[in-house]
């Protein structure tokens, strides 16, 4: 019998693209742009959804 356990959660992170600064510097022109994933916050919220099953193991 096999049982199965589901389990989901939100957190907020430092956004990995611009490091919690909230902007990027353009690799061409040096130019500072707000960052696109974060938009200017810094921070993203990070959802997670985790599903496991454990079976029994059937021998040959």
């Amino acid at each position: 019998m096999a049982k199965n356990s589901q389990t989901q959660y939100s957190k907020i992170e430092v956004c990995r693209n611009c490091q919690g600064d909230g902007r990027k510097r353009d690799n061409i022109t040096g130019a500072w742009h707000t960052c696109e994933v974060c938009g200017g916050s810094g921070m993203v919220r990070k959802h997670v959804e985790v599903q496991i099953t454990i079976e029994p193991h059937k021998r040959r």
